[in-house]
């Protein structure tokens, strides 16, 4: 009896994977190397050349901030989907020592990065004095300012007051409340209100006391409203936040506070009343 014997043309798994998977799989794995060394030489090279520009900018998620070195304006700037939630205005910040006031911008600066931990650091030098700021990108929806002051006195008896006001800035927020440590309020994009606005969601800014010797407060201005079918609706474009310490140890750094800026997306109230 003749016997049929099938020869197949189909190459067996073994061969099918050498020569067939095995390189697509190195192909690509390459390719996603190169992609991938690409985007992070990106980057670098974008991250360096903000730096040296004196933008650095840093962001989790939607949430970021920018400082600018060069401007007295976005010291820094929070942002959210690149919608800003408020700004940190140098320009119109002081320091007074025993009642004499200096323009935190008129003064001399250094900064220093930490990429690693998303820290800018802003050092302003001033007649007797030093602020050290640092700020922190903690996750997707949180912010941390730090301000640290440093007496330097040149004369004897040393100055006794130091007050430090930092102004916070951004076109409208609205349906705000304060007390004696936090600000809320909802965020609109738009620039100009004369109707109730639309919310992108609420800001919160809490601050700590640092040292013991710390008294901070905070106040809204700027503020006007209007009145609708809806009832009342409360306006602000400016809050500023005051540090007081009395006869600071010389040349002895202390925390003046924390500020912890926080962002809920989408909201349309800031919740329950602040106590």
């Amino acid at each position: 009896m003749l016997r049929q014997h099938k020869v197949s043309f189909t190459p067996t798994l073994r061969v099918f994977i050498s020569k067939v998977i095995t390189p697509l799989v190195l192909v690509g794995g390459l390719v996603v190397l190169v992609l991938f060394n690409f985007r992070m030489a990106l980057s670098t090279a974008t991250s360096a050349d903000n730096h040296f520009r004196g933008n650095v900018a840093f962001s989790q998620g939607p949430l970021a901030y920018n400082f600018k070195q060069t401007n007295g304006i976005d010291r820094p700037q929070v942002r959210y989907n690149n919608q800003e939630l408020l700004t940190y205005a140098e320009w119109s910040s002081t320091l007074s020592v025993d009642g004499l006031v200096s323009q935190l911008w008129n003064n001399d600066h250094g900064y220093s990065i930490d990429e690693s931990r998303r820290q800018a650091f802003s050092t302003v030098i001033g007649d007797g004095w030093q602020l050290n700021e640092v700020v922190t990108l903690v996750d997707n929806h949180t912010v941390v300012v730090t301000y640290n002051l440093t007496a330097q006195p040149q004369n004897n008896p040393p100055p006794a007051n130091y007050v430090l006001d930092i102004v916070h800035t951004h076109s409208t927020w609205f349906s705000y409340q304060t007390s004696s440590n936090t600000f809320a309020a909802l965020v609109t994009s738009s620039k100009s209100v004369t109707s109730r606005p639309s919310s992108i969601g609420a800001v919160t800014i809490k601050v700590a006391g640092g040292a013991p010797t710390v008294h901070h407060s905070l106040k809204v201005d700027n503020t006007k409203s209007f009145t609708d079918t809806k009832g009342t609706v409360k306006l602000a474009n400016t809050l500023i936040t005051e540090y007081v310490v009395r006869n600071p140890v010389p040349r002895q750094m202390i925390t003046l506070g924390t500020e912890t800026i926080s962002f809920q997306p989408k909201a349309t109230s800031v919740g329950a009343p602040l106590d």
